[in-house]
């Protein structure tokens, strides 16, 4: 008996066991793949969600660029399949998954157009041209007409609410874009041109301009108020796989020359790219390639660039990314200067001739990594090291008068060499996990900073003061220093998000961050017994080890609806910053600590999106504001620390506003920030009336704030068949801030504002016309000078127009009509700066072709502009680039897989080629 009950026993523990394993290999399973119908292309990027029976989404995913989609490890249930994608109708599907393993293979799914597509012939040929999703507005490449050579950047500068400008910089919704994205992932980094201005537009598929938030709080939802405007770029699905770019050279009058090639090989997933080029002329490829723009307002370069990005994906579950490049600029500039100094009661003019060249050369590197080993956990790399030396030589000539010229109270000349070395390396590793189907989520992240800074100097100034009522005298500098400033930065981050009922998730975060700068500086005086710099000068050296330290505690709630939702939360935040001086037994010390809140609010239509925002944030003092040294690298312009400088406190509101219409391709966008700042860190400015010479330290002040706002309007005048392309941009900002001039208040308002228009007419395929119109005005006032208040404006009409002769000969003439008004004497400027380009190609396809450039063709081109600060105001000229002429050969590679004919391709056999 004592054995058969064993072995009973025996029985029931494995049944037992076999009934867990069991349960724990039970899986639940769902794939299938999207189409569209009739053409049964695959739909990528389509929104995937599985709906409980209360209809809020269990799980939910976008489609690859197959189509596919997949499920796993869903609990046994009811659910509603539900599939949207732009420009289609939503599929409703019921499915269930029973206990055990359930593993569900849907057929192909076909998505039929949606109605607004189909109401008649006209409408069904025609796509969505905008579409507004949570942080992103996206446009349709193929509504925006460029011509068959256009680029990136010509389809940026026909989008509503995007500025390209003449050196390539690009601002979408009022603010300037720091990344471009291909299809989802880094390329080249934060290297704009690489994109922009050699892909060719025929490739591009969408275009998406995103309000990117941090990896924190998109991993979190809560707002932290770092943002940046990123775009993103998708391909075409049959320009995914090919070869393309394109190749020119030219020479010119004076000397001038142009070179550039650029190769991209393209294989779905896999995307290289090559970049190679140098010139003389400032050129920037904004535009397509037989339409060029130079970049020359503030001297002539000289530039030589080599880059290589290499993009792909391992497997299902790693997606990398790597670039490299090598840049080298040369600048001459020659620049005329024009300072009015303000006083508490009086003012100075201070003028100045240089002549500067400075030599940039800049190593760089970057990988991007992301690893996805399940669908619940992410880990994204982002690595990039830099090495940059740069060379400056320059020297000038100035003088100090009282006003109306007659009484010189200073003057003098200066030389100056500077050799800086600066190797850097910064980075983060973040990883992201979800807690299965519950909304549990875990966020880490660790971030490093690294900036090895060293510079060695030569500074020569000689300066006569010719004091009224005084006696003459002369002061004169000879001056070698070295600068060293080893910087390190390390932070990172925690926060566990909890779900509270069915859309609130309640969130906790820690951060901390460390920081140290060892910073030496050695001056040495000219011994005029040895010829050599080492007579060390002991009261302008210092050594200082200058740390930082952060620490954040914080909890937040965020409640998300179905087109709204808000998220309130607060922050105990412990800053310290500590200097001290090396072999001294001296420190100096800040600290803050408190409470601050955030809160942020949106609202999501189908047409609209509206954000709202607020938070508070520090501004640590630089450590070398807070010892009390002098430093007098400009005789005229001494500056002095300060021990019992405080942390600047900052309180941020923003909020976007988006509103598209595609049907009647009309819309308007918004946005708006108010900053208010307490202990506002500003210059205390000590005048001596008698020589001219200022000395400056930092203080703390309250009551400063500043603020700017942006709109934007768009709509089409429809005449006939003919239409033109209307937008307009209203932009404007203002600062108010208190700083202190001999020891008493000022006051300072500084407003800018503009009025910025654009129109496009290219119905015909003979003509091309886009033309920008531009109205700024900017006013500076001085509470302690109201007199010397004053206000300046700049008008600038824009035309750029292409004329197709023929089908191989195209005439493109662009003109500047700038002109400025309310400057210094001799500042005011007209200018007409005329352009123009002849093109011929030789085959149909416009793939070779001769341009004759002409180049400043009046030869009146001229570079002015206005700065202004908490006591002057500035009018500087520069040189510039003027008239040349200019003879190129271009050619354009464009080599795409349309009919699957295998060519080579690096790392791959077979690839296919256009015929």
């Amino acid at each position: 008996m004592k054995k058969v009950t064993a072995s009973r026993h025996q029985i029931i523990l494995i049944l037992l066991l076999l009934s867990v394993t069991s349960a724990f290999s039970q899986q639940t399973k769902l794939s299938g793949r999207v189409f569209s119908s009739p053409a049964k292309d695959p739909v990528s990027q389509a929104t995937v969600q599985l709906l409980k029976k209360d209809s809020t989404v269990a799980r939910s995913v976008l489609t690859d660029s197959t189509g596919k989609f997949t499920f796993s490890g869903m609990a046994a249930g009811p659910y509603t399949l539900r599939i949207n994608a732009l420009s289609f109708t939503t599929f409703d599907k019921a499915v269930s998954f029973k206990n055990g393993n359930s593993k569900v293979a849907m057929d192909s799914i076909f998505l039929a157009p949606s109605y607004d597509a189909l109401t008649s012939v006209t409408i069904v040929a025609k796509k969505a041209t905008v579409a507004i999703k949570t942080d992103t507005t996206e446009f349709t490449a193929s509504a925006v007409k460029v011509r068959k050579n256009g680029t990136v950047e010509d389809v940026f500068k026909k989008i509503p609410g995007m500025e390209v400008d003449k050196n390539g910089s690009i601002k979408a919704q009022g603010e300037p874009v720091t990344k471009i994205y291909v299809d989802g992932k880094p390329f080249f980094g934060s290297d704009l041109k690489s994109v922009t201005q050699n892909f060719p537009a025929d490739i591009i598929d969408k275009i998406q301009v995103i309000d990117k938030r941090s990896d924190q709080a998109l991993a979190t939802n809560v707002e932290d108020g770092v943002r940046e405007k990123i775009i993103n770029i998708t391909l075409k699905k049959n320009r995914k796989r090919g070869l393309f770019g394109k190749e020119y050279a030219g020479y010119g009058t004076d000397n001038r020359y142009e070179v550039k090639g650029n190769v991209n090989m393209f294989n779905n997933e896999r995307k290289i790219a090559i970049v190679a080029g140098a010139n003389n002329t400032g050129r920037n490829d904004n535009g397509s390639s037989d339409n060029a723009s130079y970049d020359n307002w503030n001297g002539i370069t000289d530039n030589k660039q080599l880059k290589a990005n290499y993009a792909d994906k391992f497997g299902k579950t790693l997606d990398f990314s790597a670039w490299a490049g090598y840049d080298r600029n040369k600048t001459v500039k020659q620049q005329s200067i024009s300072r009015q100094n303000i006083f508490t009661d009086s003012s100075t003019y201070y003028d100045e001739k240089n002549n500067n060249t400075s030599i940039n050369n800049n190593l760089y590197t970057g990988i991007y990594l992301e690893f996805k080993p399940d669908s619940l956990t992410m880990v994204r790399v982002n690595q990039n090291a830099g090495y940059n030396i740069s060379h400056y030589d320059g020297a000038s000539v100035f003088n100090t008068t009282l006003p109306g010229g007659a009484v010189k109270i200073n003057e003098g000349a200066r030389l100056s060499t500077n050799k800086t070395t600066v190797p850097t390396s910064n980075g983060q590793i973040s990883l992201n996990h979800r807690f299965g189907k519950t909304r549990r989520n875990l966020f880490m992240n660790f971030w490093h900073d690294i900036n090895n800074r060293q510079s060695g100097s030569y500074n020569q100034s000689n300066n006569y003061f010719t004091p009224v009522d005084s006696t003459a005298y002369s002061l004169l500098l000879n001056q070698y220093q070295n600068y060293q400033d080893h910087g390190t930065r390390l932070g990172s981050s925690v926060s566990y998000s909890e779900p509270v009922g069915r859309r609130g998730v309640l969130n906790f975060g820690y951060n901390y961050s460390y920081g140290k700068n060892n910073s030496p500086k050695e001056v040495y005086d000219y011994n005029a017994q040895t010829g050599y710099y080492d007579h060390f000068n002991d009261s302008l050296s210092n050594h200082f080890n200058n740390f930082t330290y952060n620490n954040t505690a914080s909890v937040n709630y965020n409640y998300n609806g179905k087109n709204s939702g808000f998220g309130v939360g607060a922050r105990w935040q412990d800053a310290k910053l500590v200097s001290e001086t090396f072999g001294k037994d001296t420190s100096y010390k800040q600290s803050y600590a408190g409470f601050s809140p955030n809160l942020s609010y949106y609202s999501n239509g189908r047409r609209r999106r509206f954000n709202v925002y607020y938070n508070f944030n520090l501004q640590a003092p630089q450590a070398i504001q807070l010892q009390p040294i002098v430093d007098n690298t400009n005789p005229l312009y001494l500056r002095l620390g300060n021990p019992g400088l405080k942390f600047a406190q900052i309180h941020n509101a923003r909020y976007t506003y988006n509103y598209y219409n595609s049907r009647k391709e009309t819309g308007f966008n918004s946005n708006a920030s108010f900053s208010a700042i307490v202990d506002n860190i500003v210059s205390s400015n000590t005048f001596d009336q008698t020589t001219g010479r200022q000395a400056t330290q930092p203080v703390n002040m309250d009551g400063a704030y500043n603020w700017n706002a942006w709109f934007s309007y768009f709509r089409p005048f429809v005449f006939g068949r003919e239409k033109i392309k209307w937008n307009i941009n209203l932009y404007a900002n203002a600062s108010h801030n208190i700083n202190l001039l001999n020891g008493e208040e000022n006051k300072t308002n500084n407003t800018y504002s503009k009025v910025y228009m654009g129109l496009t007419y290219d119905t015909p395929e003979w003509i091309d016309l886009h033309t920008d119109v531009s109205l700024v005005r900017q006013t500076s006032d001085y509470s302690l000078q109201p007199d010397l208040s004053n206000t300046s404006y700049f008008f600038v009409v824009s035309p750029n127009v292409t004329f197709s002769i023929s089908g191989k000969t195209e005439i493109n003439i662009d003109y500047d009509y700038r002109q400025t008004t309310g400057q210094a004497a001799g500042y005011n400027t007209t200018i007409n700066m005329l352009n123009a380009d002849v093109v011929q190609y030789f085959s149909e396809k416009k793939d070779v072709w001769l341009k004759l450039k002409a180049y400043d063709l009046l030869n009146q081109n001229v570079s002015i502009w206005r700065s202004t600060g908490d006591n002057y105001i500035q009018d500087t000229r520069s040189n510039v680039l003027s008239r040349f002429l200019l003879v190129s050969l271009n050619f354009r590679l464009n080599k795409f897989n349309t009919k699957q004919e295998t060519l080579d391709f690096p790392g791959n056999n077979k690839m296919s080629r256009e015929m």
